[in-house]
């Protein structure tokens, strides 16, 4: 198949991708019910994703994609990886309809975090690096840096997957983009594909509407990522690799019990807790094989699959 599909997967997707015409929730749940296969405990995110949607749409959507994004099969890759990522009965094609807030800052993000550190409770200081002497100069500190590296890697490195960002200067056009954000399902190199204009910059193409203060550019700025190691990628940490067989979670655990016992600090963010916190909206969560799959948004912006 090859095409654009909406992600997160709906019934219009599950339409597209068998030929069908499910015209109901009910419809969609019963086909997806024939497609799964028998798993009661799947051991890696390749049988909790065929115990839950089935083989179609786990290989077209999820297998090609985290071969590249992971550099490991679905096999390899621990269930909680895709536990979080949704199948939708309806037409719905937000990750998060039922969310009482959703808009972009007024004046842009530059303009919001510039305005952070004005505030008089907050000190800036450039180019210091972290040392444990800087604990004793405050009552405690939130610390976002590596756990491994925190801890000078006793227990050796954690590994993480990185992303190089493709900025592309394009014209802007009314008929140019499909979608804010696209998904790449198939074999290339390259995962997503944002174009910053459609969230910027709304149109009556996305239900909203321009204001006078927004004046269209000539130029908007396309963002294309391709996933690779950390250690090729400058150091820049993105996300935790998380295997089925728990090695790296297990050697993470040996430094969170090192971090618990240290006082005044607490390690956050997805280096600090080797972890990426999902937002989590309300719906019908995957409950596990052969019940369906949930109504759990997977992204921060809608967005459409390229199989």
């Amino acid at each position: 198949m090859a095409g654009a599909c909406h992600l997160p997967v709906n019934r219009t997707t599950i339409n597209q991708v068998f030929g069908l015409r499910l015209r109901n929730e009910q419809a969609v749940r019963a086909f997806l019910r024939g497609q799964a296969e028998v798993d009661p405990a799947p051991a890696n995110a390749a049988a909790f994703l065929n115990a839950s949607i089935g083989r179609v749409l786990t290989d077209l959507f999820f297998r090609p994609y985290t071969r590249k994004m992971w550099a490991l099969e679905l096999e390899e890759v621990d269930a909680t990886v895709v536990k979080w990522i949704s199948i939708r009965f309806d037409d719905e094609k937000g990750y998060f309809p039922d969310d009482r807030f959703q808009m972009m800052p007024r004046d842009g993000y530059t303009r919001l975090f510039e305005t952070v550190p004005d505030h008089p409770c907050t000190a800036v200081t450039l180019n210091q690096a972290f040392d444990a002497t800087l604990l004793d100069r405050y009552a405690h500190c939130f610390n976002s840096m590596p756990i491994d590296e925190f801890f000078n890697s006793r227990f050796g490195p954690l590994p993480y997957r990185s992303i190089r960002f493709h900025h592309v200067a394009q014209a802007i056009s009314a008929e140019s983009a499909y979608a804010a954000t696209l998904n790449f399902t198939e074999d290339g190199p390259l995962t997503r594909e944002t174009d910053w204009s459609l969230l910027s910059f709304p149109t009556g193409r996305n239900g909203a509407t321009k204001t006078e203060s927004m004046k269209m550019p000539a130029l908007k700025t396309v963002t294309r990522d391709e996933p690779c190691d950390y250690l090729a990628n400058d150091l820049e940490q993105h996300y935790p690799v998380k295997t089925c067989d728990g090695r790296y979670q297990a050697v993470y655990a040996r430094y969170e019990a090192l971090a618990e016992a240290t006082p005044g600090m607490s390690l956050i963010g997805r280096c600090g807790t080797y972890s990426v916190s999902r937002h989590a909206p309300g719906g019908e969560p995957i409950a596990g094989p052969c019940s369906g799959v949930g109504a759990r948004g997977c992204s921060t912006s809608a967005g459409h699959g390229v199989a």
